[in-house]
């Protein structure tokens, strides 16, 4: 059962990679134009944090204390004693230390995936925004990689909001039907649940 549940998490974290490079390889359902990276972080991205969660209850189950059966000697009871509750403290410090490394191994693979999940968000909502400002969006090419785009935070104005900045670039067609590269600035501020954004100034150069 936990060799089929790695062998699922990875499946399902490399088709998680795949879909930020390009959905539509891996989600091969519902409406063509729907098929984005939004999606992938929804269905992706809930199966991948289900899997995690139950290959951490499986390969770190909870370790339990091995009572110490008590020894009765006739002569030196006192020092066996002591022994006995040396050797207590000393598992009961070890699981507690192996206990806390897993919880911040478990709260440091969830920010990262959180930070992922924000930054495809604010990649893909970028994306529809630049290309309903361009002479020809069907012909826009953006690149692939994350690090070609420069996101970093703003001031927002909106409760339950947040600000942040986008500087990119994307390949169309201009009026005349030659293929240019134009440079953005996009400064919008989105919801906390991902689902909401309002754009607050959009250059294109």
């Amino acid at each position: 059962m936990g060799n089929l549940i790695r062998i699922l998490f990875f499946i399902c974290l490399l088709c998680f990679i795949i879909g930020m490079i390009n959905p539509r390889l891996v989600i091969w359902w519902g409406a063509f134009e729907k098929r984005n990276r939004i999606q992938v972080l929804k269905y992706y991205g809930t199966v991948f944090i289900t899997i995690f969660i139950l290959v951490g209850i499986i390969v770190n189950p909870p370790k339990k204390s091995t009572p110490t059966t008590p020894v009765i000697v006739a002569t030196n009871n006192d020092e066996s004693k002591q022994k006995a509750d040396d050797e207590a403290k000393r598992k009961e410090a070890e699981q507690q230390a192996q206990q806390k490394a897993d919880d911040e191994a478990k709260q440091k693979a969830e920010a990262d995936l959180k930070a992922q999940e924000l930054e495809g968000s604010l990649i893909a909502t970028t994306q529809d925004i630049i290309k309903k400002n361009l002479k020809s969006p069907s012909t826009a090419v953006f690149p692939v990689s994350f690090d070609e785009y420069d996101i970093t935070d703003s001031d927002a104005v909106t409760e339950g909001f947040k600000g942040h900045r986008i500087v990119g670039y994307v390949d169309s067609e201009n009026s005349f039907g030659a293929k240019i590269r134009s440079t953005y600035v996009l400064v919008l501020e989105l919801s906390e649940d991902l689902k909401q954004y309002k754009v607050i100034s959009c250059t294109i150069k």
